[in-house]
């Protein structure tokens, strides 16, 4: 239950009375559009205190330090993935079924994606869904070291992958400059250098790792998402073969 206290907007008022009593779950929403809106770099406590029209003490009071209002944000993020029932469909598609909706998810806040993505996720909500598909894995006969690799391979390369594609994109003035310096490169090259990038630049620009000039949020790689997840889906099944 979030905690009450009372609260001054910026005019020195009291100002119970003409606004609803500030809770944990409005600061979070408001904190999470800051990092959607402005970028992760504009979320400090003065401003979201600001935004709130409250003091930063109360911020702090109903969200604690930064640190573990971040993690509220992360939990508030996991939320937002409709985990699919374990009984929807076999193994296999049930993954590629969380790695879609997770993507899609981060999808919706990629300014928060790298955060969320290379920091270690502590909490009920990133327990359950860690334990739902340790089940998953489990049942399809994965055990012991196997389960281990089996659940780092998948739940790491959905995460991991997520945030080096919505790799956090850069204003057009920077954009058009990193795409001219990427043609001034090949143009300039030696001719018997970067043959194979010249031959498929048709296919590879603005869609390849290296050869980006724009973020996976306006130039989503949808297919070679699908293909990884599967492959390495059917790699990990081998295990369960061999």
């Amino acid at each position: 239950m979030s905690k009450t206290v009372a609260t001054r907007g910026h005019s020195g008022k009291r100002n119970n009375a003409t606004r609803p009593q500030l809770s944990r779950a409005e600061v979070v929403a408001t904190a999470l559009r800051i990092i959607d809106i402005e970028g992760f770099h504009a979320l400090t406590m003065r401003a979201l205190a600001r935004k709130l029209d409250v003091f930063p003490t109360a911020v702090y009071w109903h969200a604690g330090t930064k640190s573990e209002l971040l993690a509220l944000i992360s939990e508030e993020v996991l939320q937002e993935i409709q985990v699919p029932e374990t009984d929807e469909c076999d193994w296999k598609e049930w993954i590629l079924l969380l790695g879609l909706r997770s993507r899609d998810v981060l999808g919706r806040h990629p300014r928060f994606a790298a955060y969320f993505v290379t920091n270690i996720q502590v909490s009920l909500g990133s327990l359950r869904l860690a334990d739902t598909v340790l089940g998953i894995l489990s049942r399809a006969g994965f055990q012991g070291e196997d389960l281990a690799d089996a659940y780092n391979v998948l739940f790491g390369s959905i995460f991991g992958w997520t945030g080096g594609e919505l790799a956090e994109g850069l204003q057009d003035e920077a954009v058009n400059a990193d795409k001219k310096e990427l043609e001034r490169l090949l143009a300039e090259a030696d001719t018997t250098e970067l043959l194979n990038i010249r031959e498929n630049w048709s296919v590879l620009a603005n869609r390849a790792y290296m050869m980006r000039w724009t973020s996976g949020s306006t130039q989503p790689m949808d297919s070679s998402f699908k293909l990884m997840l599967r492959t390495l889906i059917d790699g990990v099944a081998s295990k369960l073969t061999g």
